[in-house]
């Protein structure tokens, strides 16, 4: 069982440095370590009429 967050506006979207992970800023690298290590998922940035964020994971269910 897979979460996906996504995230969206209707902005101008992400600048292409961003996109190839070029260019990092404090957010970007504290939201992506947070998905990496807490959630060991992913993030992944992308354009489309806008910028998008997915943050996807893994649900672990617990036993009882």
């Amino acid at each position: 069982n897979t979460v996906a967050l996504e995230f969206r506006d209707n902005g101008p979207g992400y600048p292409e440095e961003a996109l190839q992970l070029e260019r990092s800023s404090i957010g970007f690298d504290l939201i992506r370590n947070i998905v990496r290590q807490n959630l060991r998922g992913n993030l992944s940035l992308r354009n489309d009429h806008g910028a998008v964020a997915v943050i996807r994971f893994k649900l672990l269910v617990a036993c009882d």
